[in-house]
């Protein structure tokens, strides 16, 4: 019997004799590959446009879309290039399940009211503990750059998923001028940035520290060498 089709389409799966598939998993098996095919895309490159900020836009991490398009240097992408890019609800190394939607809207009641900062403190607390995935930014799993531009987003403020291009989009100001929401930059001493933190009160910071601690508060070996505010233009 024919529904919408669909004959042709399970053929492969259960085969004309049934002795492949039972129906109700082939169904099952067509779903799954109908909603993969939904969630992924193909993006043309813009000018301007890099992996970090392409990863932020479409909900992925930069190395899922190294991976799926096998790029051999995730800076080195063309204007009109097409790139294949997969939402985080189908790949990446961890699942937002209802227990996570439930979490962040508790921790959204309680801040709403704040200024920009404050909320953004409160909002990244609730993600200690999780681990630490280079190039990813999202719940059970971020990178510390991550960390930053995932909490910005969740209040409406895009920041680039490099810590070098964040410390680049705030307006500088010194370590202990810095307040919760405010953002701490570690640098070497070629003058490159290579890890950010959030502010926190009291002269603490939350931040993903590295593969062996994840997200944690403090941590790090040195001071921060700066601090940058972020400014909403929303």
């Amino acid at each position: 019997m024919e529904v919408n089709g669909y004959d042709l389409a399970l053929e492969p799966l259960v085969g004309k004799s049934s002795g492949m598939l039972p129906v109700d998993q082939a169904l099952q098996a067509l779903f799954k590959q109908t909603v993969v095919d939904q969630v992924s895309r193909q993006v043309v490159v813009k000018a301007g446009d890099t992996v970090s900020e392409l990863a932020v836009q479409h909900h992925t991490s930069v190395t899922a879309i190294v991976q799926n398009n096998h790029l051999q240097n995730p800076d080195m992408i063309l204007i009109g290039q097409k790139l294949r890019i997969k939402s985080d609800d189908v790949e990446g190394p961890s699942v937002i399940d209802s227990s996570m939607i439930a979490k962040a809207s508790a921790a959204q009641s309680q801040i709403n009211g704040q200024d920009l900062g404050t909320q953004v403190s409160q909002f990244a607390k609730q993600f200690l503990g999780d681990a630490y995935v280079w190039g990813s930014a999202k719940p059970g799993a971020f990178d510390c750059s991550g960390l930053v531009s995932y909490a910005y987003q969740r209040f409406g403020v895009q920041l680039p998923h490099l810590a070098q291009a964040q410390a680049e989009q705030t307006q500088r100001i010194t370590t202990k001028a810095a307040q919760p929401g405010d953002l701490l930059f570690w640098q070497n001493q070629q003058g490159h940035v290579y890890h950010v933190g959030i502010a926190l009160e009291g002269g603490h910071y939350i931040n993903a520290l590295d593969p062996a601690h994840g997200v944690q508060v403090d941590g790090m070996a040195t001071p921060a060498t700066f601090a940058g505010r972020v400014i909403n233009k929303h």
